[in-house]
């Protein structure tokens, strides 16, 4: 498996033509940086692909976390009432889709599946006489981190868990150059996303004409 270490130094070998040298005044975590962005839009445009397909998104880029712990919030209310019930997921969420498709799936630890739903049109579903959110028919939504929940206010928070499924951003990853654990990426697509971020690194450099002399086959 390819670490971020490795793909940082096969990145600088080929920024520098296998010459590394202080001309160029990069460091480790700016190259880290483009390896992040790379991979996000490779990752991005390769699911996206698979989605429009109908085959799903790839099992190996799903994080999953179970038995999340649900609370209630109401900064309106100073007791026990709540006026919706949220949970907080570890990482942030790659941006996909229109209809934040990178949130995948989010179900009770009972199985039951938690539908997901626009924000902006809870007022209308709400209104709704047979899909209004319900202790049947619970919904939610993300913003930043949290997942909010509707119509769960009949369950008892004490035994109420959350597994949530989700395509992890890289974002805010970058600061991390030395770690020998293996990248959040496929094998099969390390090479690829390198491609990605030597371009990336070459544009943003103001190098974009030396694209096509860069060398291959370093560190494949």
């Amino acid at each position: 498996m390819a670490t971020r270490n490795r793909i940082i130094s096969d990145v600088e070998l080929r920024l520098t033509r296998s010459h590394p040298t202080d001309d160029l005044q990069l460091t480790r975590v700016q190259i880290s940086h483009w390896v992040d962005l790379a991979r996000d839009e490779f990752v991005a445009d390769y699911l996206e692909s698979r989605m429009k397909k109908g085959r799903g998104a790839d099992p190996y880029y799903i994080e999953r976390e179970q038995c999340l712990v649900v609370a209630g919030e109401d900064p309106a209310c100073e007791t026990d009432c709540y006026d919706r019930y949220f949970t907080t997921i570890t990482e942030n969420v790659l941006s996909l889709g229109t209809n934040d498709d990178g949130m995948i799936r989010v179900t009770t630890s009972d199985g039951l599946r938690i539908e997901k739903v626009n924000r902006f049109e809870l007022d209308i579903i709400r209104d709704m006489e047979f899909s209004k959110p319900s202790s049947d028919n619970p919904v939610f939504y993300r913003e930043g981190k949290k997942i909010f929940i509707i119509g769960v206010s009949g369950f008892k928070l004490t035994t109420f868990k959350i597994h949530a499924y989700y395509v992890e951003t890289m974002e805010g990853h970058s600061t991390i150059t030395d770690t020998t654990d293996p990248y959040s990426a496929n094998g099969r697509h390390v090479k690829a996303i390198t491609k990605l971020a030597v371009q990336i690194g070459l544009e943003q450099m103001g190098l974009k004409e030396l694209e096509d002399n860069i060398n291959e086959g370093v560190q494949e």
